[in-house]
């Protein structure tokens, strides 16, 4: 994610193989090299202009976590949070 005053954009790098990132900096800025052991990749950027933008963009690739079914936000105990006998 790249990110000033008035303009985020992201880069989301899809690959399933290991994936190595490489980051510089130098006089002129910093670089960044990308190396993938294998396989073919997806690139997907995404133009912002906003930080929450680039997050609706990525959702909607990837998608989005459902939320959990309400029996499960209930009261949770362990056996370890109660003496019993």
């Amino acid at each position: 994610t790249s990110h000033n005053a008035k303009h985020t954009v992201s880069v989301f790098w899809n690959n399933p193989s290991e994936t190595f990132v490489d980051i510089s900096t130098s006089s002129a800025g910093k670089s960044t090299k990308w190396m993938s052991e294998s396989g073919v990749f997806d690139l997907f950027i995404f133009p912002g202009p906003t930080p929450l933008a680039t997050f609706s963009q990525y959702a909607e690739v990837t998608g989005t976590t459902p939320l959990p079914p309400m029996f499960s936000l209930a009261y949770h105990q362990c056996r370890w949070n109660y003496r019993d006998e």
